[in-house]
């Protein structure tokens, strides 16, 4: 819709040029047609902002059902209600998921399958498919092993939906703002990294939060960082100056941690 809007604004600029151009002794005269057309062009433009609009919004729909899943609504969607997924019909306003299944199901039918178990059923191979499909899709890739089994149960069970709006909610313009007293400790985890594709993260380390708001009177702020497969290992970590800066708004970190073996976090 921006371009459709930047587009006409440039061809309104030569319209009015050309209108205007007028004749060799200066004499500007606006014709009975020029005035039509230029009368036209205008609901010309609200056509095509309104069809660039319904258009980007069915691929952001589409493109939302294909992540998070959509909701069952039997008078837009007469299949939706009858969905099912082990249990009765879903009803309006829930859930329908990307795929039929749990994430527990997915791991519990492909992980056997990577691992040699070959499927004796038409219907078993089918739903092998039917998963690793939607994997692909998703995911960038059909291997169950590479996918973390939180990130897929967030997308299934429409987490990342929840957490969205909730963010929306606290940060967004116009979002009411906690009132803090002075002296008062307050501290918000945001952004958590449970809401990031898995492109965007470390395969093996990370932090819980992205996005933590504190009071200075809690004096310091907490930092979890994550170690994702639990494996022995030394990372480095430490604060970089941003709108604050070190010493004066804070105390620097500049350390390596040690994760000890099954050790999962390590807070900072």
């Amino acid at each position: 819709m921006f371009a459709t809007t930047a587009i006409f604004s440039l061809i309104a600029y030569a319209w009015v040029w050309y209108c205007f151009s007028g004749e060799g002794d200066g004499t500007v005269v606006i014709t009975l047609v020029e005035g039509i057309i230029t009368f036209l062009l205008f609901f010309v433009l609200l056509a095509l902002a309104y069809c660039a609009d319904r258009v980007h919004a069915r691929r952001e729909k589409d493109r939302d059902h294909l992540q998070y899943g959509q909701v069952a609504d039997a008078s837009q969607n007469p299949e939706a209600g009858n969905m099912v997924r082990n249990g009765p019909p879903l009803a309006r306003g829930a859930i329908v998921p990307p795929i039929p299944f749990t994430a527990f199901e997915v791991f519990g039918h492909l992980i056997p399958e990577e691992r040699g178990k070959v499927w004796a059923t038409p219907e078993q191979r089918a739903t092998s498919q039917q998963m690793r499909q939607f994997l692909q899709k998703q995911f960038g890739t059909s291997s169950i092993a590479n996918i973390d089994l939180q990130e897929l149960k967030d997308v299934l069970e429409g987490k990342p939906v929840m957490t969205r709006l909730e963010h929306r909610n606290n940060n967004s313009y116009g979002a009411v703002k906690p009132i803090i007293q002075r002296g008062s400790k307050y501290r918000k985890e945001h952004l958590n990294s449970s809401t990031f594709e898995k492109s965007q993260k470390n395969d093996s380390f990370g932090f819980r939060c992205m996005h933590l708001s504190v009071s200075e009177a809690n004096d310091y702020a907490s930092v979890i960082v994550s170690n994702k497969y639990g494996i022995a290992a030394r990372v480095g970590v430490r604060t970089r100056n941003d709108t604050a800066t070190a010493p004066e708004d804070f105390e620097a970190v500049d350390r390596i941690i040690s994760f000890a073996p099954q050790q999962e976090t390590e807070t900072v």
